[in-house]
């Protein structure tokens, strides 16, 4: 069988546009894929997809925005006409999660 390989050009890029909790679906699906089929033709291509989750993910952990930039970023985008209420929503509760909160 064929081994399919990952793009290591963009699918790192994609990562950026994921939420937190979308990366760690698709690494515990990895996960569960690999252990189903450790040496299938999507084996390496599991496994690239659990290092650049992961790799983003920690990232992320490390480069939190300060508090008064999301502050800025919710005030900026409170009158966007171009998002919906529902969407806003969702911006702020996907960006939250990046934020450096004071201790």
């Amino acid at each position: 069988m064929k081994q399919e390989n990952i793009d290591h050009t963009e699918y790192p890029k994609r990562l950026k546009n994921l939420s937190v909790d979308k990366m760690q679906h698709i690494i515990q699906d990895c996960k569960e894929a690999l252990a189903a089929m450790p040496d299938g033709p999507k084996a390496g291509y599991y496994q690239d997809e659990i290092c650049y989750c992961s790799d983003e993910l920690t990232r992320r952990a490390q480069a939190k925005m300060p508090a008064k930039h999301f502050a800025e970023f919710v005030r900026v985008n409170v009158g966007n006409v171009n998002l919906t209420d529902k969407e806003f929503r969702e911006l702020v509760r996907d960006t939250l999660e990046s934020v450096k909160i004071p201790s």
